[in-house]
């Protein structure tokens, strides 16, 4: 992840082992962080990726990866929290 400052934007890119490439771009949007971006799969197949981090009530982050292919609905494929570890001082 990094902060493009000639575009004004973060960007984010993600890579996996079967050489698939994913760059998201984006920025802040009602006080969450919204990146997206769309990958084409071997079949020529697009899908759309849309990565959102919100603060939760706990001061965590939650982190919601939705995905859409052409022909579907909006599909959350991944949802995680993130929280501090407790201070065991």
């Amino acid at each position: 992840s990094a902060y493009d400052a000639t575009r004004d934007t973060w960007i984010q890119t993600w890579t996996d082992n079967s050489g698939l490439v994913l760059r998201l771009s984006g920025g802040f949007q009602n006080q969450e962080m919204v990146l997206a971006g769309e990958t084409t799969g071997a079949d020529g197949s697009v899908t759309q990726h849309r990565v959102t981090w919100s603060v939760t009530e706990n001061g965590g982050v939650r982190q919601q990866w939705d995905s859409k292919k052409e022909t579907s609905d909006w599909t959350t494929v991944f949802d995680g929290r993130y929280r501090r570890p407790a201070d065991n001082d």
